[in-house]
């Protein structure tokens, strides 16, 4: 059974307090959920591209949908480390290349 998503809310205080320079375990800690599920929605920031302060006009609805995209579909981890390290289209046509 796929576990339950962490609210939005808690989305942007994983965020804000991994921009203030809060360490996982620390979040973890504040917003009350596992260090897992910290570092989960820290990589699925990263591969929407989203960094602190978010836009305030960015609401709830555009945040999940932007954060949980692709989620429940399978996914190649080579894909989500290519995505967090910023590596061009090029690049990661060459970098999956290698892996096939």
């Amino acid at each position: 059974m796929p576990a339950e998503r962490i609210a939005m809310r808690q989305v942007r205080d994983v965020l804000r307090l991994k921009a203030a320079g809060v360490s996982g375990n620390e979040i973890a800690r504040r917003v009350g959920v596992a260090s897992s599920t910290v570092r989960l929605t820290l990589k699925r920031l990263a591969v929407a591209g989203l960094n602190w302060p978010l836009p305030s006009e960015l609401t709830d609805a555009a945040l999940e949908a932007q954060v949980f995209t692709g989620v429940g579909k399978k996914q190649g981890y080579l894909l989500i480390w290519i995505a967090v390290r910023g590596i061009s289209a090029p690049s990661m046509h060459r970098a999956g290349r290698q892996f096939l």
